[in-house]
């Protein structure tokens, strides 16, 4: 009886363990034999899952500790997302990596979000930096719209 117990203890844990993530991609260029590897943007040297293309695909299989940003590596090219422990699709070219659609993720869609939303401003603020280096004189122009940016 003690033995039942615990197992349906157990049960709740075991039902939310998480099993690791899945990419199934579609990547046009990819040549067939391309080694394909996911590391950590904090760690690049550390392969997290690699893999071999095949006709323009592979299915990459693997458990990250956290959610976080990784590269994918396409032999030449990489792409960047953010990964978390749930199966993913991407579409794309390898010779536009930039650009690959990925599909099935919320963290990536809300890394998507916080890139589009940010880095416009980071933008900003460095060439406002640049010009108040190259002037010797921040203005009070330039103060206003530093001070301004949302």
């Amino acid at each position: 009886m003690k033995k039942w117990f615990f197992v349906a203890l157990c049960l709740p844990v075991f039902s939310f363990a998480q099993q690791g993530f899945t990419i199934n991609a579609t990547i046009a260029g990819v040549e067939n034999g391309t080694a394909i590897k996911l590391v950590s943007a904090e760690a690049p040297d550390k392969v997290v899952a690699e893999t071999k293309a095949s006709a323009n695909s592979f299915v990459l299989k693997g458990a990250v500790p956290e959610p976080g940003v990784y590269q994918l590596q396409l032999g030449k090219s990489s792409v960047t997302i953010f990964l978390d422990n749930t199966a993913i699709t991407l579409e794309g070219n390898a010779a536009d990596a930039r650009n690959v659609k990925v599909t099935g993720s919320k963290s990536h869609a809300d890394f998507e979000s916080f890139i589009s939303t940010f880095n416009p401003m980071f933008g900003r603020l460095q060439q406002l930096q640049a010009e108040a280096q190259k002037s010797g004189n921040v203005s009070q122009q330039m103060r206003a719209e530093y001070d301004n940016i949302n």
